[in-house]
């Protein structure tokens, strides 16, 4: 039990840390912004799903960020952010479940 709430709160924190350092792009779409009615090609961040995505006109152009999140000028997905951090906390159990056959038991 101790291992699964470790390996989710990891992978909660790599999510968050993975639109730090994972810079892509992604397809989005905005009614409200001319030539991304249908779908158009801005920055996103995240790794392995980008849940971060550049909205054109209200951020810095080509960029993703946190900062930009919390002003409202990036767009977040919950769900994106969900997936990925489903992703990281399975592989950190694995992780610690490998290591603990590794290094054997306490005694």
């Amino acid at each position: 039990m101790l291992k699964a709430a470790l390996a989710t709160v990891m992978g909660v924190a790599l999510t968050g840390a993975s639109a730090i350092w994972a810079h892509s792009t992604a397809l989005a779409t905005y009614p409200d912004i001319l030539g991304c009615e249908q779908r158009c090609v801005v920055a996103a961040s995240g790794l392995p799903l980008s849940f971060i995505r550049d909205y054109p006109g209200m951020s810095v152009v080509n960029s993703a960020s946190w900062t930009d999140v919390l002003f409202a000028a990036d767009r977040f997905d919950a769900i994106r952010f969900l997936g990925c951090a489903l992703v990281w906390a399975i592989a950190s159990y694995l992780t610690l479940l490998a290591s603990t056959r590794l290094v054997g038991p306490r005694v």
